[in-house]
């Protein structure tokens, strides 16, 4: 009997040069005993402060003022008076005037709104993931738009004892892998020549796309067909094939597909054996959030 083999981990050639956000715990007060950071973590003090701000507000804390939140997080009152400006700049917290108090502004319900939105899409991806991953015997991956990457929201594993794991939240890069590429083609084509000049066209693997008008090109030819792919351009020995999903909307929100190791997806089943899977997936996902073809003009 052969031995075990290993499972293939996405992302460890790029980790390092697109890492995940560093895990910050705060160094405030609560009930007079300080957070503990573990060692080796990175922590921006004033950005800690802020978020030990934003956590202060609650149910039964609604709004509070500068001298309240000072005494509870144990801070300085000039120090949080000017966390609470930069907060109010940006509408995280808004202030009332007459009452000198402050309250969660719009854009945290923004970022909430956010959550929440991924949240309900990750509940209703999860059923088709299951099928997909069951028809196709592979990994299926939902993923959504990350700053300058994509991150795995969903996944179905394989049973197969040589898989591709995509770990959920990682994120991985843009313009070389395939749920990345099916988000430009499908909504933000005019990002390539931003993520150009922010050099973050880089090559992990001696098939990565990292000419703009190559690139551009390509993401053409994915939107045309109908679906993206990733030829080992992420990770040698990976295949990955994404579609696109739509809202109620008209727009992209996230890519579903799967990653397939090498050994058993040659370059010519993508297309007759599993790109017709995968889009007709992504279409009925669609469909279940609102999205009408008809609209798509």
């Amino acid at each position: 009997m052969n031995p075990p083999q290993p499972v293939v981990q996405v992302g460890d050639a790029v980790r390092q040069l697109i890492p995940l956000p560093a895990r910050m715990l705060t160094a405030s007060r609560r009930n007079g005993q300080p957070r503990r950071r573990a060692r080796g973590e990175y922590a921006i003090l004033a950005v800690l402060r802020a978020l030990d701000i934003l956590e202060a507000f609650g149910p039964g804390q609604q709004e509070l003022g500068v001298a309240e939140l000072a005494a509870e997080l144990g801070l300085h009152r000039e120090a949080t008076l000017r966390s609470l400006k930069t907060l109010e700049r940006r509408s995280y917290v808004s202030c009332d005037p007459d009452r000198g108090t402050y309250s969660l502004g719009m854009k945290a319900f923004e970022v909430a709104g956010v959550f929440l939105h991924h949240l309900q899409l990750g509940r209703e991806a999860q059923p088709f993931l299951n099928e997909l991953a069951a028809n196709t015997g592979e990994t299926a991956y939902l993923a959504v738009m990350d700053g300058p990457g994509v991150t795995y929201l969903r996944t179905r594993e394989t049973s197969h004892t040589l898989r591709v794991a995509c770990r959920i939240e990682q994120q991985i890069p843009m313009h070389s892998s395939a749920a990345g590429k099916v988000h430009l083609a499908f909504g933000w084509q005019d990002r390539v020549a931003e993520l150009a000049r922010e050099g973050r066209l880089r090559a992990f693997t001696g098939k990565t796309l990292i000419d703009s008008a190559a690139l551009e090109d390509h993401l053409q030819k994915s939107a045309e067909r109908g679906y993206a792919v990733d030829d080992e351009e992420t990770e040698q020995g990976v295949r990955c094939i994404a579609a696109p999903v739509f809202d109620h909307s008209n727009q992209i929100v996230s890519g579903i597909g799967l990653t397939v190791p090498i050994e058993r997806l040659p370059v010519g089943s993508i297309e007759v054996k599993l790109s017709p899977l995968v889009k007709e997936v992504g279409s009925r996902l669609s469909h279940r959030l609102g999205y009408l073809a008809a609209r798509r003009t």
